[in-house]
């Protein structure tokens, strides 16, 4: 745990002889702002969670990109919040205005937030149900979850289009387990947003 911890704060995963780098590129950080605008814009249309003081938690934030298009999209007096582990990322995103934490889940207060967002995330993650049963800890009831992920286990490996990025990919998903996975930790799956890049 304490390895993984350390490869998310530096964006640097020891795998066999190398290195896998996650920090990746400020480069196309605009675009990718662009393409959270209109995949929210999608998403929130029909949403009566997104309100006057909405309280807003992306965990694994990056380099902020979906926290910047939410804060174009929602009342000025929505507030903003992302966790994230990388030093590198976290101060490019608060470089932007952004409020950013290097907190565990677990020490946010519950109810905090009324919409988590954990976008390519969950793949990450050691415990995908402990660490959804703190996302449910810190919604209210009604609260919104906002999740995407690949759906690399519903691909044969000889068909997979792109390394795995073994060991910064912990866990693959398939579209049946995730929703089984949310179920089992008491979400109710709305809607599902087809398989479109963001």
């Amino acid at each position: 745990m304490e390895e993984i911890s350390q490869a998310a704060r530096t964006g640097l995963h020891p795998a066999e002889g190398r290195e896998v780098k996650t920090t990746g590129s400020t480069l196309f950080w605009r675009s990718k702002v662009a393409a959270f605008d209109r995949r929210l814009r999608q998403v929130l249309k029909h949403s009566d969670v997104v309100t006057p003081g909405t309280r807003w938690l992306d965990v694994g934030c990056g380099y902020g990109e979906l926290l910047l298009a939410a804060r174009q999209l929602l009342p000025h007096d929505a507030h903003f919040t992302g966790i994230e582990p990388s030093v590198i990322k976290r101060r490019f995103a608060a470089s932007h205005g952004l409020t950013l934490l290097d907190t565990p889940l677990e020490e946010i207060p519950p109810a905090s937030f009324d919409v988590v967002s954990i976008i390519n995330v969950i793949s990450h993650v050691p415990d995908p149900v402990s660490f959804l049963q703190q996302v449910v800890r810190v919604l209210p009831p009604g609260g919104l979850l906002l999740l995407v992920t690949g759906n690399g286990a519903d691909i044969e490996r000889l068909e997979f289009p792109e390394a795995l990025n073994l060991p910064d990919h912990l866990i693959f998903f398939g579209e049946s387990g995730l929703i089984a996975l949310l179920e089992k930790c008491h979400f109710d799956v709305l809607s599902e947003i087809g398989r479109a890049h963001v």
